[in-house]
């Protein structure tokens, strides 16, 4: 599951690169540093999405009962945490 999370991380990081250069013909020096609190915030999301597959895997078989569990316990938490970490990077000022 970490190989698979890495891959994820890069294969966007990649993509918004590349997405931005051929947009606008030119690297902007704003857009570098923001890709390293995305990875942050992603490696966050998706390592304790994992974390909460294991936990669940006692209470439920059917991985759609695993992410119904996850999705109406652990979420909203993990909804506030990124939404605060996005607001402290200053997330809105690259906008």
């Amino acid at each position: 599951m970490g190989f698979q999370t890495g891959l994820v991380l890069a294969v966007s990081t990649v993509a918004a690169y590349s997405t931005h250069i051929f947009a606008t013909g030119h690297m902007n020096s704003m857009i570098f540093p923001t890709i390293f609190v995305l990875l942050g915030i992603g490696v966050l999301y998706l390592s304790s999405m994992q974390l909460c597959t294991k936990r669940y895997t006692v209470a439920a078989l059917h991985p759609m009962e695993k992410l119904a569990f996850i999705y109406s316990w652990d979420v909203p938490c993990y909804a506030l945490t990124l939404i605060a970490m996005a607001l402290a990077s200053g997330w809105p000022l690259f906008c």
